[in-house]
């Protein structure tokens, strides 16, 4: 299902040659996470743009709290002002990330965890998942 959204490369750890069939159960894993949580195809392909985007980028502690103050800005504007919902959403959308330890271990090495778009995705992914009882 996800085969147009993301590669078996897409793992491979930079300057690193690591065996193509650990690639391929890495992305066989990420593939029944992401389906586990009804992620879309398109959700998957902007989840790993964002990835490659963020790879490789040092970022400051100014850069990190410029960015959770974005992703917060982000879902007040989603709320309309509403803080209550927008810590909600946050708060789901953590909980979806730590649904799996792998997940989150992908989420806080590629440097996702502060990022607005990313933050975005998830916590509407969780929204979702949430009215429906699965979160």
């Amino acid at each position: 299902m996800y085969m147009d959204a993301f590669s078996p490369k897409d793992f491979r750890t930079p300057g690193a040659n690591e065996p193509l069939e650990l690639l391929d159960i890495a992305h066989a894993e990420f593939s029944e996470i992401l389906a586990d949580n009804e992620f879309s195809v398109q959700d998957a392909k902007e989840l790993f743009s964002r990835a490659r985007q963020l790879r490789g980028i040092e970022l400051t502690v100014g850069d990190a709290d410029r960015m959770r103050d974005e992703s917060l800005d982000r879902l007040l504007t989603m709320t309309h002002g509403n803080r209550t919902e927008a810590a909600r959403m946050l708060e789901d959308a953590r909980r979806l990330v730590e649904k799996d330890d792998r997940f989150a271990e992908w989420i806080a090495e590629s440097g996702m965890g502060n990022d607005p778009e990313t933050i975005q995705l998830l916590a509407l992914k969780a929204r979702h998942l949430r009215s429906q009882g699965k979160l």
